[in-house]
């Protein structure tokens, strides 16, 4: 018993794992005008894991609020609303790209041109991975 007391509690005074098995591949933001409000994000987010990965929120200290979105087309219009919380099945994927399920990235607190960078952390449960971001070029029209 005491032997167990003393992996119970080695066990809870590890350092978490960052967001275990979640990789982000081509992170980056398209460059917006200037003066925009808004910026999106995009990347493709792996879970290597053998369990769901929850994605409980972005944090940043680049813009007031960072947050994932999802659009969808309903009776012709173009719908947006927030993702709360992103579960990626084990050894799945999701894509955050144009048109679709993206990071909405709100109230930048400097403007952003091509080269600069963004620092993203993802949370997931009490564990976090941060992310930079850099910001490319746009093709064409800046869409979330």
């Amino acid at each position: 018993m005491k032997a167990f007391c003393i992996l119970a509690l080695a066990l809870a005074a590890a350092p978490a794992v960052a967001c275990d098995g979640l990789r982000v591949v081509d992170p980056h933001i398209p460059e917006a005008p200037p003066g925009a409000g808004a910026l999106a994000g995009y990347a493709e987010l792996d879970n290597t894991g053998s369990k769901p990965l929850t994605v409980d929120g972005i944090g940043t200290g680049d813009f007031a609020s960072a947050e994932i979105h999802e659009m969808w087309m309903q009776a012709g219009m173009m719908q947006m609303r927030p993702v709360p919380r992103l579960v990626i099945a084990a050894h799945a994927k999701a894509l955050l790209q144009p048109g679709a399920m993206h990071l909405m990235l709100i109230g930048p607190k400097h403007e952003f041109k091509e080269g600069d960078a963004a620092v993203l952390t993802f949370q997931c449960g009490p564990s976090k991975r941060e992310v930079r971001f850099p910001v490319v070029a746009a093709a064409g029209a800046a869409a979330p």
